[in-house]
């Protein structure tokens, strides 16, 4: 991974320019959003493609899903987190939107990840969203 990125890591909030700074210590819940079964087919698709922008660099594994819950996911919308980990980056753009219309320029959009579950085409997606949240004047901090 490239240097600069990991300090995104293990969680990172966004926040507009002028909104309240958090407490130092202080619990925050994960962003979540709905996810449409259609973004868990193409997933699904890129597995088994195994694209090679698509493939981990590290040795990490995401969490064991069972056949009721992968049936779950292609059939009826869920409730997902904001996450920067592989193709799931790609809803990062379209989950800040849904965050600041719901709630507003002074909420936090918390997003998590693990550099072990990081891919070329997550890099660039999350490089993208945080060059484009800084130009909009949102605030990056690291929790660790």
């Amino acid at each position: 991974l490239p240097h600069s990125l990991t300090i995104f890591f293990p969680i990172v909030l966004a926040r507009a320019r002028g909104g309240p700074r958090p407490p130092p210590i202080s619990e925050y819940p994960i962003s979540t959003h709905n996810i449409s079964p259609l973004f868990w087919w193409k997933l699904s698709l890129l597995r088994i493609l195994k694209s090679e922008k698509h493939q981990i660099f590290g040795d990490g594994k995401s969490v064991e899903t069972t056949s009721q819950s992968i049936l779950s996911r292609l059939t009826k919308p869920q409730m997902g987190f904001a996450c920067m980990d592989g193709y799931k980056s790609s809803l990062l753009f379209k989950m800040r939107e849904q965050q600041l219309k719901k709630y507003g320029q002074d909420s936090h959009f918390v997003i998590i990840g693990h550099p072990k579950l990081a891919t070329p085409y997550s890099v660039k997606t999350v490089d993208k969203f945080v060059a484009e949240s800084i130009a909009q004047h949102h605030i990056f901090e690291t929790l660790q």
